[in-house]
């Protein structure tokens, strides 16, 4: 037997005890015997196969894009928990490389299939450097064993042994074993008491890192607390990933509110709840869990249903539902609980959870006590205040109502930008009588709050705001930027809702879009897709995963046996043709920004009109402009659109505008 073949041979067998070690620590012994089997049958082989250095390349070229879809999978299905199994993968996920360096008659791999950057000079002459695997496959396979369970003493212990019986296999003949075995021994003892100390610091980041990624991607709502953006300075800006799905029979023409919790107390900028324990509700033996029996008694079979899918990060947390929801089922839950201001917690293992939601016009919640009216001292001036000025202890509660929506309408704008509050004055204050600017937490809080000092009980609620469509899921989708602040008010003996924010904030607010968001999009819902098939068997989706699988597989054995260069396709520009009306194209507002175009003054790719138009602060007098941007984006935006009156306001105010600036007058933009 050849140097080469023992050393081979020492090799595969220090390949097959970390295969061992790795299988131990994952609890997946058999396929730690299957990997190094083939390892074994090719040295009992007379025949290699002959595979060329493009072969090897586009070998390598799977290899990292199976690594890729792997990754992106556990990212999107596990969020920060998905790095513990992407570790545990890589003895398999790298296994073809090592299978063909074994199957070939090369022996080794060429250095460039591993490094792109490489392939560049393989046409030039010369050497192509080569690299044996074998002892890398080995460091991989220690490496992904750290990620198990057992990490004790032993374990420690067997990868010592490992690591040295694999050293010394490569030990320099020069150097003595009375020096080597010392420097060894030392080497393990040190790194055992480092890793004890590191152990500690490791836990404390990856508590740090998988806190700070649920609380900022994928934060679930605490029923007893949350805090408002108050006294925060710069712009808000949230997450475009996908929190919450919603499958409905019929078409969703309004936005739909997703409650997942209320909140009473007010102070210092958090909205808590006090006494607000849960309850449990038994399931009945339809595996239903009701929460308004009444409802379900007296409307059982004219409920309205949506589907509802959203994302657990650990075992137990509210959900999000519509008001009035009667019961849910369909929902893998070991328990559910309610509080007095109708949150519901489900305990369900982590991942995306699917449930069926039965829900009325009756909103869950229990009646109105005295917090539904306290207000903190802090506040309660200025909004006594502003009640006495809008009269609105005069009126009825529904007259009340109609005067506050009509008070923030025509005099309050929506913003993503957050400012200091000014000296001397609250955030009220500031807020209701100077700024009168902000976004969906200040309208609801300060709703709330002057409600109650019109003696109106209210709440202030927390959840999603449903309204976009996703032709690729064939189902509506909310993104943590769709998380929504809004009231209940108890009026006429009920709960109503009510909703002041201006209608233009989810516009404004996915204006942000990022231009790769489709492909993100794309890779979520492969990841959804997948945990639905793999949890509920979902036959469309299953039909679709292995039909993806297949594509991909094919795709790549393709490349493998084809020798020839692809052929680069040039994407085709869309077809030109008429393109459907877009509600608000004729806007007035249009005729300013074609004057400005006229100048030179071009709008920078990527800034809203709002702001463009604001910026001209020397070209146009932003006080006459405020009022014109604000009727655009409800003639762009709102569903209601402008009266025939507000639109013909609208147009005269933007012709005298245009005259202030001695210009010609230019006509209305074709639709």
């Amino acid at each position: 037997m050849t140097i080469e073949k023992v050393k081979t041979y020492m090799a595969i067998s220090l390949i097959t005890l970390a295969l061992v070690l790795w299988g131990w620590q994952n609890n997946n012994l058999l396929l730690a015997v299957l990997l190094p089997l083939p390892l074994w049958i090719a040295q009992r082989l007379q025949w290699r196969l002959d595979i060329t250095d493009n072969n090897f390349n586009r070998i390598a070229d799977f290899t990292s894009i199976l690594f890729f879809l792997f990754i992106v999978f556990q990212f999107s299905t596990r969020s920060a928990h998905g790095i513990f199994p992407i570790l545990a993968a890589l003895p398999y996920l790298f296994s073809p490389l090592i299978l063909t360096q074994h199957f070939s008659q090369a022996g080794d791999v060429p250095l460039q299939s591993l490094f792109i950057s490489m392939r560049k000079k393989s046409g030039k002459p010369g050497k192509i450097e080569r690299i044996n695997l074998n002892y890398p496959y080995l460091l991989v396979v220690l490496i992904s064993s750290s990620a198990g369970h057992k990490q004790d003493i032993l374990f420690y212990i067997c990868i010592s042994l490992i690591a040295a019986i694999s050293l010394y296999s490569i030990r320099p003949k020069r150097i003595r074993l009375y020096i080597w075995v010392p420097l060894l021994l030392l080497a393990i003892g040190l790194g055992y008491v480092l890793q004890n100390g590191l152990k500690t610091a490791q836990n404390q980041l990856e508590m740090m890192a998988s806190t700070f990624i649920e609380q900022i991607m994928w934060r679930n709502r605490n029923p007893d607390k949350t805090r408002t953006a108050f006294g925060y300075i710069g712009k808000l800006k949230l997450s475009d990933q996908i929190h919450v799905r919603v499958k409905s029979d019929q078409e969703i023409t309004n936005p739909v509110l997703l409650r997942e919790a209320s909140y009473t107390d007010f102070r210092f900028g958090l909205w808590s709840n006090d006494g607000s324990e849960f309850e449990p509700i038994d399931p009945t033996l339809e595996k239903e869990w009701i929460f308004n029996q009444a409802g379900n008694t007296s409307k059982n079979g004219t409920l309205n249903t949506y589907t509802i899918s959203t994302y657990f990060n650990g075992d137990r947390a509210v959900i999000p539902l519509p008001h009035g929801t009667v019961k849910i089922n369909n929902v893998p839950a070991t328990e559910a609980e309610m509080n007095k201001y109708g949150a519901v917690n489900l305990g369900v293992k982590p991942g995306w959870v699917r449930y069926d939601a039965y829900f009325d016009d009756q909103i869950l919640g229990e009646k109105p006590d005295e917090t539904d009216l306290t207000i903190h001292k802090n506040y309660r001036s200025v909004l006594i205040k502003l009640a006495n000025e809008l009269d609105l202890h005069s009126k009825t509660p529904n007259e009340a109502i109609r005067t506050i929506e009509q008070f923030f309408r025509n005099n309050f704008s929506y913003s993503l930008e957050q400012y200091r509050r000014m000296k001397g004055k609250n955030r009220f204050e500031d807020f209701l009588y100077h700024r009168r600017e902000g976004h969906c937490e200040y309208f609801a809080t300060a709703t709330t709050l002057l409600l109650r000092a019109a003696g109106i009980p209210a709440r202030y609620t927390v959840g999603y705001s449903v309204q976009e469509y996703s032709p690729l899921e064939n189902q509506y989708v909310a993104r943590a930027r769709d998380a929504h602040s809004w009231v209940i008010a108890y009026v006429d003996n009920k709960w109503i809702t009510l909703d002041t924010t201006p209608a233009i904030w989810a516009p404004m607010e996915a204006e942000d879009e990022v231009w790769w968001q489709p492909v993100a999009d794309l890779w979520s819902w492969l990841g959804y897709s997948f945990t639905t098939w793999k949890d509920y068997r979902e036959e469309g989706n299953s039909i679709f995963i292995y039909l993806l699988l297949a594509l991909v597989i094919i795709y790549f054995f393709w490349r493998l046996l084809t020798d020839s260069r692809f052929i680069s396709l040039r994407q085709k520009t869309p077809l030109q043709g008429n393109t459907p009306e877009k509600p608000g194209q004729n806007s007035p507002i249009y005729k300013l920004t074609r004057q400005l175009e006229e100048t030179g003054e071009a709008r920078p790719k990527g800034m809203t009109l709002h702001m463009w138009l604001l910026a001209k602060g020397n070209y146009y007098k932003n006080s006459l402009l405020l009022p014109l941007l604000d009727l655009h984006y409800r003639y762009r935006f709102d569903p209601e659109g402008l009266s025939q009156n507000e639109l013909i306001i609208f147009e005269d105010e933007v012709n005298k505008l245009l005259e202030l600036t001695d210009h010609h007058e230019e006509p209305s933009m074709e639709v």
